[in-house]
């Protein structure tokens, strides 16, 4: 098994939906990959932070007086069922009831955090916040803008000069490949006055973003938002799609993405 199949079945993993035979592939793959055993135990985190944060839902008062209505109508006398018949088929009805309410809850909230996982948005911020916190995990750990283009092409086919980017003031750290939703991405991050640069690049349409501020800079097309205590700032260059994450103010990131070649 390789990164990109491993990587593939990261949720399906954490959430302990493998058969043994994917599961035991996995499990061997992150004993020999040091770069995947990171990733997978980064969304584990993040994962049981998430669950220790949700808050506890009970029903609403109109859902549990409803509910105790349709019971109590239940039980009520002149039934055409002999009281034997009754006993059997009404009482399971009581005790199913509102365990299909909390089987119908569950569902929902485990449905949503799975949707969650999937927007490329909070995996990008996720992955920031990962290597922002500790850069020296990245796989190509490098101040040779030359040297990670380089690796990025390989794997990806992108070829990207980051070269231009470092003209802004801003430190090459380093660079990996990752999975975001159904695609690989390339992970290029910059140090500028002590804070991450987080640059993002892919092929255009594999990465959709929300609605964003259109805006303009030096003749060129960008576009902004402030998504959960993150700047982010997107374009197009050259055939790929470039996308910033950063607390970094909008000037300097415009400042910053105005540089390439």
């Amino acid at each position: 098994m390789n990164c990109s199949e491993a990587q593939r079945l990261l949720y399906d993993y954490l959430n302990g939906e493998l058969e043994q035979l994917d599961l035991s592939r996995v499990e061997s793959h992150l004993k020999v990959c040091s770069s995947c055993l990171r990733i997978f135990e980064f969304e584990r985190r993040f994962q049981s932070l998430i669950i220790d944060r949700i808050p506890e839902e009970t029903a609403p008062p109109d859902l549990r007086s409803a509910i105790l209505d349709r019971i109590g109508q239940l039980e009520q006398p002149g039934t055409s069922f002999p009281a034997s018949k009754k006993r059997f088929f009404f009482r399971p009805a009581l005790v199913l009831a509102p365990i299909g309410l909390v089987v119908v809850f569950l569902t929902v909230v485990f449905f949503t955090s799975r949707e969650k996982q999937k927007d490329p948005i909070a995996i990008l911020v996720q992955n920031h916040m990962r290597v922002e916190s500790s850069n020296e995990g990245l796989t190509y750990n490098s101040s040779d803008p030359q040297f990670v283009s380089s690796h990025l092409e390989r794997e990806l086919g992108l070829q990207a000069s980051l070269t231009a980017y470092t003209s802004s003031g801003a430190v090459l750290k380093g660079g990996e490949v990752i999975p975001v939703c159904n695609c690989k991405v390339g992970l290029v991050y910059f140090s500028k006055e002590g804070v991450g640069i987080s640059l993002f690049l892919c092929h255009p349409g594999e990465l959709t973003c929300p609605m964003m501020e259109a805006i303009s800079h030096r003749n060129r097309k960008y576009h902004f938002a402030r998504i959960r205590g993150f700047n982010l700032l997107v374009w197009d260059d050259a055939g790929l799609n470039c996308i910033v994450v950063s607390r970094l103010p909008r000037e300097t990131l415009l400042d910053f993405a105005s540089r390439r070649a």
